[in-house]
């Protein structure tokens, strides 16, 4: 949220301690393994891994680790998309954006 202007972030609760509240949102827990370690904030990078199956790529869990591990600022997270193009004027030109990563079914 602090990224992109937002107020807050909704998250489900913890794995084992409930349900999502909607398809795909993010656990808690997931969501504080991919924030820096001092957590996000204006200045943090965003990264991801753009495709119609990004939800299942071990990129975001292998460069969080990664990240944080270095103390780099910066958040990577699966973007789920059918179409690229929209995803790209999306977030191409946020002062946050750093870049993606692309798979299945985007790859030419």
């Amino acid at each position: 949220a602090p990224l992109f202007g937002a107020a807050f972030v909704i998250a489900a609760p913890p794995v084992g301690r409930g349900a999502p509240t909607a398809t795909g949102q993010p656990s808690l827990d997931a969501l504080e393994r991919a924030w820096p370690a001092a957590g996000p904030k204006r200045s943090t990078r965003f990264f991801g891994v753009a495709g119609d199956s990004a939800r299942h790529s071990l990129s975001p869990a292998v460069h969080s680790a990664a990240q944080r591990e270095y103390g780099i600022d910066a958040v990577y997270a699966a973007l789920e998309t059918a179409d690229l193009d929209a995803l790209l004027d999306a977030v191409g030109e946020h002062r946050s954006f750093g870049g993606l990563s692309v798979t299945a079914p985007h790859k030419e």
